[in-house]
């Protein structure tokens, strides 16, 4: 039989291999979490240097105008828009490198539920003149940011209320079934949807497929994905032109 000091060696040996494999597998986690955002960063650059191109085009137009030909009302009017539209950009731009930067020292068990309760209280302004309607089912409990968790749900309820149908009431359903090692989350609404071709564009900054036609920074479901992707779920869409729009995410479940 082996003596004590042999087991001792071993068990120390075994300890160490552990411990090597802990580092590895938390060294790669990181390595991909950091090429995540790098990735990220280059998209966002990519995508704001036209966004903040155009309203600071449109201010240079209407400074040159006064100075040509003096201030009219259209004039300081078409400035005044683009300095809004420039603000709203750099505030979302500064939410986003928020979200992207986030650590997980934050995270502790959340109750969806309450999470959603939540939003409905922040967007009870917008739920009252809508009258849109929220139905909640089996949201569980995860280990998340809690703080994200309220940002990617009010974003998606929102959005829900934001693009509805001038023919109906906005209703909202939030649900959500285990599947194997995760939880499967899926808000569907009655909205106008989206094309179908666009499933993934609209996930990307500053991507505004209505154009100017309904008021946003175009950043919302950029952050929803990047908060998803940080807590090790995936985010995606899909549409249906008679039933408004379906998001999905998926969120690990508590060991």
């Amino acid at each position: 039989m082996p003596d004590f000091a042999s087991s001792q060696r071993v068990r120390a040996s075994e300890e160490r291999i552990d411990g090597m494999v802990d580092c590895e597998t938390e060294l790669r986690m990181t390595v991909n979490r950091l090429m995540r955002t790098n990735d990220t960063l280059k998209r966002v650059v990519l995508v704001t240097r036209h966004d903040l191109q155009e309203p600071i085009r449109t201010i240079n137009a209407g400074c040159e105008h006064i100075l040509e030909n003096g201030a009219t009302a259209a004039t300081f009017e078409s400035i005044l828009r683009s300095t809004a539209r420039l603000s709203e950009i750099i505030q979302a731009l500064l939410s986003y490198c928020v979200v992207i930067a986030a650590k997980e020292a934050a995270w502790a068990d959340t109750c969806l539920e309450g999470v959603c309760q939540e939003v409905e209280f922040r967007l009870a302004a917008e739920i009252a003149n809508t009258g849109a309607r929220i139905m909640r089912k089996s949201l569980p409990t995860v280990c998340c940011d809690r703080d994200g968790m309220v940002q990617v749900f009010k974003n998606l309820i929102s959005n829900g209320i934001k693009y509805r149908r001038n023919d109906a009431v906005p209703s909202i359903d939030i649900s959500a079934d285990r599947t194997g090692d995760e939880w499967l989350i899926t808000v569907t609404d009655n909205g106008i949807g989206f094309d179908s071709h666009q499933a993934d564009r609209i996930f990307e900054p500053f991507c505004r497929l209505h154009g100017n036609e309904i008021p946003g920074s175009g950043i919302g479901l950029a952050i929803c994905r990047s908060i998803i992707e940080q807590h090790g779920g995936k985010i995606w869409a899909r549409n249906s032109p008679d039933s408004g729009s379906t998001f999905c995410f998926t969120l690990p479940c508590p060991d």
